[in-house]
């Protein structure tokens, strides 16, 4: 009896090469610079696509963009909103609990709005329409007032779909709302040097605890025990702060 398991990891980790979301001066796990690169080339195509702003409300482009990690994404109970002007620094429109933490990332955000959430009500969205009512105000006369969402495929928008009409139909005239899901995929896919270095040290964290794959699996081993087992060889060899999606064929393990 042979034994083949297909094990298809997809490992997200930071290790601790150094703890920027600690320092009082700016946060995430990477310098300063990249975070001021990456906010520079995503301006620099929104320009292109003649976008007044950009609105975010992803996890994923929220660390992209400001480096902001943490643990309230598990929970869809409140949003988090960024505006990205075409020119300047974002401005973070999110909940009072984490605003704080979002005041600490200096190197792309320079303006944080805050309110009591969650409030089924008006759960931050009459600041938004503020604050994105005063980005698109600054967008010069001839230019289309036009906004890019995540609206695209593979993208969500982390809000509720009522507060997003409400939202769409407040910022008329002052600005229109358009999918710009593909060009932030297209400046994600270029990667800088410290990105590059990074996906290098997963992929070595991910072929260490795969040799020892076939000494801590054995035959007779469900596929939840064998994912566990991969889990921990993952676990020995990463120091990390977090640790997510560990996938297995017919299984998904998930593991923080």
């Amino acid at each position: 009896m042979s034994l083949r398991l297909v094990f298809l990891l997809h490992l997200v980790a930071w290790p601790s090469t150094g703890a920027y979301e600690d320092e009082e001066d700016g946060c995430g796990v990477f310098p300063q610079d990249e975070y001021n690169g990456r906010l520079a080339r995503v301006q620099k195509a929104m320009r292109g696509k003649g976008l007044g702003a950009m609105f975010i409300t992803q996890e994923v482009h929220h660390s992209y963009l400001t480096g902001m990690m943490m643990e309230f994404w598990q929970s869809p109970t409140r949003p988090f909103f960024l505006v990205v002007p075409a020119h300047g620094q974002i401005i973070a429109v999110v909940p009072n609990i984490i605003g704080i933490n979002y005041q600490k990332c200096v190197a792309t955000v320079g303006k944080v709005v805050t309110w009591a959430s969650p409030n089924p009500d008006d759960d931050g969205i009459s600041l938004l329409v503020e604050v994105m009512r005063d980005v698109m105000s600054a967008v010069p006369h001839g230019i289309p007032a036009v906004i890019g969402a995540e609206l695209g495929p593979e993208s969500q928008l982390r809000m509720p779909t009522n507060d997003f009409i409400r939202l769409s139909a407040l910022m008329l005239p002052y600005g229109t709302f358009v999918d710009a899901s593909q060009m932030m995929f297209r400046v994600r896919l270029l990667k800088s040097a410290a990105e590059t270095e990074r996906i290098k040290q997963i992929c070595y964290i991910q072929s260490e605890a795969l040799k020892n794959i076939p000494i801590v699996v054995s035959v007779g081993m469900s596929e939840r025990q064998a994912c566990r087992a991969a889990a921990v060889e993952l676990l020995k060899l990463v120091l990390t702060k977090w640790l997510t999606h560990l996938a297995a064929v017919g299984l998904v393990a998930t593991t923080t």
